[in-house]
């Protein structure tokens, strides 16, 4: 009977034992809740998206007059968009001594719907008129296209959409190394540091050299690859636009 005793004393014993240990156990037991998170910029770091518009612009241009004397431009016929000050236009007509065709001057003072004045910088002198001009000379907006900063998001396919029932337009891909963003309408010189950028067309993995650029004469979509590797800033930069509305995107790998 003793021996039944003690058997029954030691299996109390155990059971209490266990009992003890596994309370222990969940007393000691660590909790790790994740802290909460900012996901629109974690570390720092603002979240890209995939694909980005760069810009989406429409054709402006327009015949222009000037007077013997008078440094104003003066609208023939309302132009699609009123020009602002900073926006950059080109002139094609050439009955102008004064202006160099095709050279990217920048608008200083837009005063209304129908007049504006330029200089061959961007807030620079007034561009004297020595010699009046009376139609034949067309002057057209170059969308200052936005320049991305590519050091932390590697877009490598920019698409160029075009339409319309008329289009012309002529762009570029420039890029710059430089930690200073560059003027990209603004000539190559060591103070402002860019140059044309190589694409390959995926279509048919065609190359086109940066300084060939694309022209488009007709509505059309086309996907390019990019090679942004060592760039610090790209752009598309617009030769010329007459005609169209076009559109550029960039879509990272990322």
């Amino acid at each position: 009977m003793k021996k039944i005793y003690e058997k029954i004393i030691v299996v109390l014993i155990i059971v209490i034992a266990v009992f003890v240990g596994i309370s222990a156990f969940k007393n000691n037991t660590i909790t790790v809740n994740p802290p909460d998170i900012n996901v629109e910029q974690p570390l720092g770091i603002s979240i890209i998206p995939l694909t980005t518009i760069v810009d989406e612009v429409v054709a402006n241009i327009a015949s222009v007059s000037s007077d013997i004397g008078d440094d104003t431009f003066i609208y023939e016929a309302e132009p699609t968009a009123s020009l602002s000050v900073g926006d950059i236009v080109r002139f094609k007509g050439g009955n102008m001594t004064e202006l160099v065709a095709d050279y990217p001057y920048f608008v200083v003072t837009a005063s209304t719907s129908t007049s504006f004045e330029i200089a061959s910088t961007s807030g620079g002198t007034v561009i004297n008129l020595a010699a009046s001009a009376s139609g034949g000379e067309f002057a057209s907006e170059l969308p200052n296209s936005t320049v991305i900063d590519v050091s932390e998001v590697k877009y490598t396919t920019v698409t160029v959409d075009c339409s319309g029932s008329t289009v012309s337009a002529s762009v570029n891909f420039a890029g710059s190394i430089s930690d200073a963003q560059p003027n990209f309408y603004y000539p190559q010189a060591n103070d402002n540091r860019w140059d044309y950028v190589y694409v390959n067309d995926i279509e048919n993995s065609t190359g086109i050299a940066g300084d060939t650029g694309l022209n488009l004469t007709s509505a059309d979509h086309r996907e390019f690859k990019l090679y942004p590797e060592t760039l610090k800033y790209l752009t598309v930069r617009f030769q010329d636009f007459e005609a169209g509305t076009c559109s550029i995107k960039l879509r990272s790998s990322e």
